[in-house]
């Protein structure tokens, strides 16, 4: 079993594969540098660790997932519910911070059995991480 998870790993996290996807990533972080520098106002500060965070769940949707999120309403969607469930996960059962949790894992898991759905249907990989998961 454990060979047989390795194997999987490997192929969408091979060298050759990580390589193909530094473009796409170096894109994603100058598209979020240029957001803020288009959005900042006189005197105000770019905050290295907000456009890190905002990078990073860039990644997971672009490259990790493969999502097709078109518009900014979908993406921050995405961002608020990625921020939910990973700041709830850490809440007693019965908190409205789990309920809201919960929702936002469902949100989630959702847009995963989309996207692996519609990588069945294409017969392809896109070339993320889920797609190279899928025709590993």
């Amino acid at each position: 079993e454990h060979k047989a998870l390795r194997q999987l790993l490997g192929v969408p996290l091979a060298p050759a594969a990580v390589e193909k996807s530094i473009p796409r990533l170096e894109a994603i972080g100058r598209a979020r540098i240029q957001e803020r520098i288009d959005h900042i106002g006189e005197n105000q500060v770019i905050k290295a660790a907000d456009i890190a965070e905002a990078m990073a769940l860039d990644v997971i949707w672009q490259q990790i997932l493969g999502l097709d999120l078109k518009t900014p309403l979908e993406i921050a969607t995405f961002h608020k519910n990625t921020h939910i469930w990973l700041r709830g996960m850490y809440h007693k059962e019965g908190s409205p911070q789990l309920d809201a949790c919960l929702q936002a894992k469902e949100y989630l898991r959702d847009a995963i059995d989309d996207k692996i759905n519609t990588l069945l249907e294409a017969g392809e990989s896109d070339g993320s991480t889920v797609g190279g998961f899928v025709f590993a």
